[in-house]
Parts: C-alpha cells; sequence; structure tokens
C-alpha cells in the first residue's frame, strides 16, 4: 500500500515550492485535472451515440495537442537552463518528453483510427483509448513529480525568483492564444485561491488590460461565487499593497 513515509521528500519539496517562484505547479495542476476529467468522459462514452463520440474525441484531441505544447514549451525554456548546471535534470526528462511525444502520436493516430472503424469495433477501440490514454496520465503523473522536485531544485539554484518570473513571461509570449484559452478554464478550476490570486495578479501587471478583464470574465463563470470573491478580494488587497 502507499504511504506517505514512501516518499519523505515531498514535504520540504513542497515547502520550497510555497516559498519560491514554482513554475510547475500553476501548468501541471491543471493538466492534471485536464487529463482526468478526459478520462472519466472516455470512461462513460456511448460509442454508438455518434454525437457524443464526436465530442469527447475532440476533446481529447485537444488534451493531446495541449500536451504537445506543453512538452515543447519545456524543452525550448526550461531544459536550456537546467542543463547549465551541469546535471542529468534535463537531458532525463528531455527524453522522457520524447517518449511521450511518440506516446501522444499513437494516440492521435487511434483517435483517427476511430473515425474509420467499424461499428462493431467501436466499443472495443473506445476502450482501447481509455487504456492507453491511463497509462499515459500515468506515466506523466509520475514525470511531473520528478519536474516538481529535481528541476525545480535546479531552476532554484541556478534563477532568483525574478530571474524565474522572466523566464516564465518569454515562455508565455510564446503560447499560442488558442492553447491558452484552452488550458486557462482547467488553471482557474485546478488552483487554490493563493495560487489563482497570485496567476491573476501576474496576468494584471504583464497581460492588456482587455485580456485580464476576459481572463476575469472567464473565473466569474467557471467558480462558484465565494471563490470568485475570494479571487477579488485577493486582487483588490494587491493593488492596495502595490499603491502604498
Amino acid at each position: 500500500m502507499f504511504a506517505v513515509e514512501s516518499h519523505p521528500d515531498l514535504l520540504p519539496v513542497a515547502q520550497q515550492s510555497l516559498s519560491r517562484v514554482d513554475l510547475y505547479r500553476p501548468i501541471h495542476k491543471a493538466l492534471r485535472l485536464y487529463m482526468f476529467d478526459v478520462l472519466r468522459a472516455l470512461g462513460s462514452l456511448d460509442p454508438d451515440d455518434p454525437q457524443e463520440l464526436d465530442v469527447i474525441m475532440m476533446r481529447t484531441a485537444r488534451l493531446l495537442d495541449q500536451f504537445a505544447a506543453h512538452l515543447a514549451h519545456e524543452n525550448a525554456f526550461l531544459h536550456p537552463v537546467i542543463a547549465g548546471l551541469g546535471g542529468e535534470e534535463a537531458s532525463v526528462t528531455a527524453r522522457e518528453h520524447d517518449e511521450h511525444c511518440r506516446a501522444i502520436a499513437a494516440l492521435r493516430e487511434r483517435v483517427r483510427d476511430l473515425s474509420t472503424c467499424p461499428a462493431r469495433a467501436r466499443h472495443a477501440f473506445v476502450s482501447c483509448i481509455y487504456r492507453e490514454l491511463a497509462l499515459f496520465i500515468a506515466d506523466n503523473l509520475r514525470h511531473m513529480q520528478i519536474e516538481e522536485a529535481e528541476n525545480n531544485a535546479a531552476l532554484w539554484q541556478l534563477l532568483d525568483d525574478e530571474g524565474l518570473h522572466a523566464l516564465h513571461a518569454e515562455l508565455l509570449a510564446h503560447v499560442k492564444p488558442e492553447s491558452l484559452e484552452d488550458i486557462l478554464p482547467w488553471m482557474v478550476r485546478a488552483l487554490n485561491p493563493l495560487e489563482l490570486a497570485d496567476l491573476y495578479q501576474g496576468m494584471r501587471v504583464s497581460a492588456p488590460l482587455p485580456n485580464f478583464h476576459a481572463a476575469l470574465e472567464l473565473a466569474r463563470s467557471t467558480l462558484d461565487a465565494a471563490s470568485f470573491g475570494k479571487l477579488m478580494r485577493a486582487i483588490s488587497l494587491h493593488s492596495q499593497t502595490l499603491a502604498a
């Protein structure tokens, strides 16, 4: 049975993550929720309902696109910095990224093949996609833990928080608008109040005002009234602190 004692490194890693800028935590939380939601939808899918089938396959394809973009961003922006420390962290996770890219390609092909498979084979085909996605998720959960522990430790050693913010801003500048539009609702749902407030405070400083207002409307439509109220109070308090 899994026990907390079997991973004694998790608590200090979590504590340091809260005291330093953590580039992995927000996107990983969003991707975990996204993955689990698509897996749940695949598991309960009725393959004999063409409309439902099309919707869930489209959602699965968007999830795979989001993962492919996420891997590319980490490869392009985080791994070169981590490699500067001379350790194995960047090369190990880069090799695993290559494996994940192959798994994404295989899942994409499976989704494409489903559209042309005979009706009698659809149930088995959907079950296959469900199981393969579950394995992909399991491997990514382990992989994300390594990144959040070992890769973060390397980034924290190499860069101060100002440097991490600058690196994050450079990465975000290369995120396609449609990709950001797809992942932001999952991030809003996945983050706790402090993390969400930090995300929106960062957007208020760096994003154009219309984009920030659009993101606020997304939060309003996604969160319950109590959670949205917490977010607005946190943003207001942050503005008062800056003005003081």
